[in-house]
């Protein structure tokens, strides 16, 4: 039950493939990479949201993640996620299911769900 019932809630779900790939790719815009020629910021931290071109974020943990371990690749994530009777380990899709789960767990924006999202909105005893 939502906490305020005098208020409407409308929201929309986007398509959690969509979401993913879009929270992976807005992550890997933003972080530096080892080589990257734009500036990191020591300010304001949403320089890199509105200029993204110019400034990257120095999340040093995720930013090794995204490009270094999976090449800014979101495809290499998705397939490492693939159960692993579904896929053996390749070149194409170098490491595990349970290091990929924990790999997704750090991305900015992919690692909440809907219910993280809208818990502020709902009761915790049920009434």
């Amino acid at each position: 039950p939502l906490k305020n019932t005098t208020e409407v809630l409308f929201a929309t779900i986007r398509d959690p493939v969509d979401r993913f790939v879009s929270a992976f790719n807005w992550r890997a815009a933003l972080l530096c990479k080892p080589d990257d020629a734009r500036e990191t910021h020591t300010g304001d931290p949403y320089l890199p949201v509105k200029f993204p071109e110019r400034y990257c974020l120095t999340v040093s943990k995720e930013a090794r993640t995204i490009h270094g371990k999976y090449g800014s690749d979101v495809n290499l994530l998705a397939e490492a996620l693939c159960p692993p009777e579904d896929l053996r380990l390749t070149a194409e899709a170098p490491h595990g299911y349970d290091e990929a789960v924990r790999d997704s767990a750090q991305i900015g924006h992919a690692k909440y769900t809907l219910e993280n999202w809208m818990a502020m909105l709902i009761t915790t005893d049920g009434s």
